[in-house]
Parts: C-alpha cells; sequence; structure tokens
C-alpha cells in the first residue's frame, strides 16, 4: 500500500483485515519480553507527586495500525501501541498504548489533520520514488483511560509521526498512490504526565 493507505490506515484504525467497528484494546496479558529468563514486567510508573517527564517510541515496518512501542522517563514500560476509531467514528482518532502494567489512550486526531496538509507534495523526489513526511501535534491523555497501574493518569504529549518509505519504479511520475517496496512508520512523543494522588506509584525513599 502507498503513503494514502498509511494515512487511512491512522485515520480510520485500520488495515487490510480490521473493522472500523474496532473497540478499545485490553491490556489483559504483559508483552513478552526479548531477555529470555527475565520476568516480562517493567518498573512501570515511577511518577513523582507533581508529575514528571515522559517519552515514548512506536515504529513498524508497515502501514498497519499496531506497532512496538517503548516508554521511558517517568514511565519505564513496552508493549503494542494500537491506532484505532473508538465505535467506528471518525473524528476521535486514538493511540492505544498497551503496556506491561496497564494500558492509556492518546486523542491523535490533531496529528491526523496535521499529516494530511503534507501528503500532497509525496514522495519528494520524484526521480528515485521516495521521501519522507512528518508531522506534529499535541496529543492529551483520554481522560478515564488508564488501566492498571496507569488507572488516573493525566498528561499531554509533544508528537510527532514520521514516515519514510520507497515506492515502486513506474514508467509513469510515482506519486503517493504508488505502491510501497518498503516503509518505515516511527511515532515519538514527550510530555508532562501525572498520576491521581491517591493513585501515585512513587516509590518511598530506602
Amino acid at each position: 500500500m502507498s503513503i494514502v493507505s498509511v494515512l487511512v490506515a491512522i485515520a480510520f484504525g485500520v488495515g487490510a483485515c480490521e473493522s472500523s467497528n474496532t473497540r478499545r484494546p485490553a491490556a489483559a496479558s504483559a508483552p513478552i519480553s526479548r531477555a529470555r529468563g527475565e520476568p516480562t514486567h517493567a518498573a512501570g510508573p515511577q511518577i513523582p507527586p507533581k508529575g514528571g517527564i515522559a517519552q515514548f517510541t512506536a515504529y513498524s515496518a508497515d502501514d498497519g495500525p499496531r506497532s512496538t512501542v517503548v516508554v521511558t522517563g517517568v514511565i519505564g514500560d513496552y508493549g503494542t501501541a494500537f491506532r484505532v476509531v473508538p465505535n467506528g467514528g471518525k473524528l476521535t482518532q486514538e493511540l492505544t498504548l498497551v503496556l506491561s502494567r496497564g494500558s492509556f489512550q492518546l486523542g491523535v486526531g490533531d496529528l491526523v489533520s496535521s499529516l494530511q496538509h503534507r501528503l500532497e507534495a509525496f514522495p519528494a523526489n520524484r526521480g528515485t520514488c521516495s521521501g519522507r513526511v512528518s508531522a506534529t501535534a499535541s496529543a492529551r491523555i483520554e481522560d478515564h483511560s488508564g488501566t492498571g497501574e496507569y488507572k488516573g493518569i493525566r498528561g499531554t504529549f509533544a508528537v510527532t509521526l514520521t514516515i519514510t518509505e520507497v515506492t515502486a519504479k513506474s514508467t509513469r511520475p510515482c506519486n503517493s498512490t504508488t505502491p510501497f517496496l518498503a516503509q518505515a512508520v516511527v511515532t515519538t512523543g514527550t510530555g508532562k504526565v501525572s498520576l491521581k494522588a491517591s493513585e501515585s506509584r512513587e516509590k518511598e525513599p530506602a
């Protein structure tokens, strides 16, 4: 699929076998760690009472709605990120982070809108049929979306979505609908997060 398919997957939360009625994934089982013989649960949230800075990186090699995600800073966790549209709605896009200690959702509708405006000139290099497109927007943690150890989490991330791809060479000039040969989709975010006082997971000093 081309970069237009990527936008559709982001905007509607669907891949080739997904439905627009996809519901929010549940954080049922812990992600599988690469470390053999090691516990699969990470430290999770260690957020001070006044809040702290967290970062995440989600990455995949295709335009599906699912990607691997790693969270650092005052949250040390990992798992899977899903782009979904709750109950089939077309105006509310979410990025759901399903981590080893729980899950929460980010509203990424503004990010999708920002990306749409950058697609007309893709790919940037029509001679090599390759290009890179990036968009940045604010994404707030959805109210009451936290589960597990993330119950009560609040905050806003500055999120950047970057898509890099090489498309097939054709007799006509390649464009945004030309099938891609290779692709990298990376989403990064940095923001201040907090937990309700009664739900803070900050460790007591030793």
